[in-house]
């Protein structure tokens, strides 16, 4: 494959991510539109002869998982649809980075946030003309009129894109009939496809980011300016603090956290034996004081050491330090942990405090292996990032909204949850359809049945809307099957306002 015929796929894939993924970011169309993606990458890998990285396999399969998870689930949550989205972008183009060995070491290292800045926009914003460059003389071989009519369609969409935003801006400082004229162009063009132009307009800036990036990885450019040497030599010229310092300052530090614990110690051993800690609120209050304030104090001390060992160019006293703040925030951890499950205790599972208690594994993972580096050398980064990309698609595998709504549901029933919250079930969406209907079948308050026939009717309707369109998933395709259309239709109509108002 030459480059030419290489930037017309690049543009034709920038044309579809713009048809099935932009502003959508659900349905089995993403999914397709990714193993299509792959296709076109592995197929320019092949023809340019590109040795593949080992790793890149790796970053493949994060890449195709989650895709598919776009297939399976339907996701509520901003949070997860925002992690979700950026896994998958953040895949895309970091397989593609690694397969042609672009990073400073070939593999992810602890140069990664170097390698994801020079991957994801110094290279593909660095080549981002090279597009241009290789359809401009296309088919200059066979007849001129071609690049004249590429030129052309190039000048009517870039002056499309600017005209999106000054018709607007026009029509509000009108006092003539440019309003008139517009509204008569509208209509003589009933048909026109607003998508489809606003899709053809943005393939161009979409395509040449991909055709930067793949055509800078295949032909190695841009790399002998990104090297260990030249990254090395430029650490080597930041500023340092001294280690006396730094020792200092991470005593007073310890000691600190070593009064905190101690003055957690006599409610927490009193939380682990089963009694009602000593302070207002009880049980709850202690659940609920602190919780997030500890997580942030883990994510700091991470930081420290992070750019403790960057400013004290990572001497074997910052690493004893790395472990001593290392067992402190495993222990600050623990005591958010424990928290978190008494919270779960109480009032149940929500998506955020499944998202909440990822983070804490998460970050136990990361100080385990800072605890472990001392002995042994390896990528800190490299563990995190591969934590990371795994917990996150266990995640969204594993359709972990149903599931939470199942273990309330399962409580309620059981007598062990007080109440039930009938918003993990919105919160799950086409998800939390069984075991919506597992509850309809126990005698249940009458507000708690109002609001799971509202939410039986919103998720039928949702999944019957998308029935054989690119945003169907697998998820909807069950509910299809466990609600005919006919019965659904008699449920109550869900209220214009949300669920309890939202």
């Amino acid at each position: 494959m030459n480059m030419t015929r290489l930037a017309v796929s690049s543009l034709v894939l920038g044309f579809f991510f713009m048809r099935f993924v932009y502003m959508e970011w659900w349905g089995i169309g993403i999914t397709l539109y990714t193993f299509v993606y792959v296709a076109a990458v592995l197929w320019a890998l092949r023809s340019h002869k590109v040795k593949v990285q080992a790793e890149s396999y790796f970053w493949l399969g994060v890449l195709l998982l989650t895709a598919l998870s776009y297939s399976l689930w339907t996701f509520a949550h901003s949070i997860l649809m925002l992690a979700r989205a950026l896994l998958l972008f953040t895949s895309a183009v970091y397989w593609v980075l690694v397969a042609c060995g672009m990073n400073i070491k070939q593999v992810t290292s602890d140069y990664l946030p170097l390698d994801a800045w020079h991957g994801f926009v110094s290279v593909p914003l660095g080549n981002f003309r090279s597009l241009w460059r290789q359809l401009s003389v296309l088919g200059t071989t066979r007849k001129q009129s071609v690049v004249v009519c590429f030129q052309v369609v190039a000048g009517v969409v870039l002056s499309g894109i600017f005209l999106a935003v000054l018709v607007p801006l026009l029509l509000g400082a009108d006092i003539g009939g440019f309003g008139r004229f517009v509204t008569n162009l509208d209509r003589w063009l009933p048909r026109l496809d607003t998508d489809l132009i606003w899709h053809l307009m943005l393939a161009l800036p979409t395509g040449a980011y991909i055709f930067g990036l793949l055509e800078a990885s295949i032909g190695g450019r841009r790399r002998a300016r990104h090297n260990e040497d030249s990254v090395t030599a430029a650490a080597q010229s930041w500023p340092s603090i001294p280690v006396i310092t730094a020792y200092v300052a991470a005593t007073l530090l310890l000691g600190t956290y070593a009064v905190f614990l101690s003055a957690q110690w006599p409610v927490l051993v009193a939380a682990v034996s089963g009694e009602t800690p000593a302070m207002p609120g009880g049980v709850a209050a202690y659940a609920r004081q602190g919780f997030f304030e500890l997580c942030i104090v883990a994510f700091i001390n991470l930081s420290l050491l992070a750019g403790a060992s960057l400013l004290t160019r990572g001497t074997r006293y910052i690493t004893h330090l790395g472990v001593a703040f290392s067992l402190v925030t495993l222990i600050l951890s623990a005591l958010a942990w424990s928290r978190l499950t008494w919270y779960v205790h109480l009032f149940g599972l929500t998506i955020d405090r499944v998202l909440a208690g990822t983070f804490l594994l998460g970050l136990a993972v990361v100080f385990l292996a800072i605890i472990l580096r001392a002995k042994y050398r390896f990528s800190i980064m490299r563990v995190a990032s591969f934590t990371a990309s795994a917990m996150l698609l266990v995640l969204l595998l594993s359709g972990p909204q149903g599931h939470i709504a199942s273990y309330n549901a399962e409580r309620y029933l059981a007598g062990t949850l007080r109440h039930f919250d009938t918003s993990v079930l919105f919160e799950a969406g086409v998800q939390g359809v069984g075991v919506a209907l597992r509850l309809r079948e126990h005698p249940l308050d009458s507000d708690v049945q109002h609001e799971i026939d509202i939410f039986l009717r919103t998720a039928a309707t949702s999944a019957f809307m998308h029935a054989g369109t690119r945003r169907d998933t697998y998820d909807a395709w069950r509910v299809r099957r466990l609600l005919p259309e006919a019965e659904y239709r008699q449920w109550p109509q869900p209220p214009s306002s949300g669920p309890r108002g939202e």
